[in-house]
């Protein structure tokens, strides 16, 4: 899952800094920050996962990655991962946003639990409890909306199959490794899967993901979420 779906964008200043580009290196140049924004911070300066995004060969794919240095565009970390600090700026900014929201929410959340509280206790003191509900209904509660069921579903098989193209695959066999992962887990874990491995710019998915659950089969996604923090 994307760690930042959506970014601003101030398309005078994209205009403006694009201008000694060509229209090559503005499509690399896009995709770079495209990843560094859906990836939350520098990407790993993966040559074979990067020219499959841009759909060129990984000679190509340096030619226009050093161009875009040359000119000042991207440039690599101290970790050798490729970033953009008007990117980096703006990501600094959407999280710092994102915590204030968090915390008015709860701040507000709590607020409204003490509102309830007050007189649900006043009605305990008169009125006798309510049987809870039967297991029936507790499971239809339970349930994902099939709606929302059929969204995150269609997210996993984009993403996915998107993904493990890019890393060489064939389309039936990226349907068939995405299959493979969802038995027995759900939709959102699979997508963690997805995000894990992408965040982390793994060349050979498929390899990773049998080698991580072979040496962590108890706790395969904790571990996964552990690795990414």
């Amino acid at each position: 899952m994307s760690a930042n779906p959506f970014h601003k964008r101030y398309h005078s200043d994209a205009l403006s800094g694009m201008m000694p580009l060509t229209l090559e290196e503005r499509g690399a140049y896009q995709t770079i920050l495209d990843l560094i924004y859906d990836r939350g911070g520098p990407i790993v300066d993966n040559q074979r996962l990067l020219a499959g995004y841009m759909n060129v060969s990984t000679r190509k794919y340096r030619s226009v990655r050093d161009s875009l240095i040359a000119k000042g565009k991207i440039y690599h970390d101290e970790n050798g991962n490729l970033t953009n600090d008007r990117a980096l700026k703006e990501l600094v900014q959407s999280k710092l946003k994102g915590r204030k929201h968090a915390e008015h929410g709860a701040k507000g959340g709590r607020k409204s639990a003490e509102q309830r509280k007050k007189p649900n206790e006043n009605n305990e003191a008169g009125e006798a409890r309510l049987k809870p509900p039967s297991n029936h209904i507790r499971s239809q509660r339970l349930e994902t909306p099939k709606g929302d069921a059929d969204t995150l579903a269609k997210q996993v098989w984009d993403s996915g199959v998107s993904y493990l193209k890019a890393c060489g695959l064939q389309e039936r066999q990226a349907r068939s490794v995405i299959g493979k992962w969802r038995k027995g887990r759900g939709d959102g874990d699979v997508l963690k899967i997805i995000s894990h491995c992408q965040a982390n710019g793994i060349s050979d998915p498929v390899a990773y993901v049998e080698g991580v659950k072979k040496n962590e089969p108890a706790d395969f996604l904790d571990y996964l979420e552990k690795r990414a923090g």
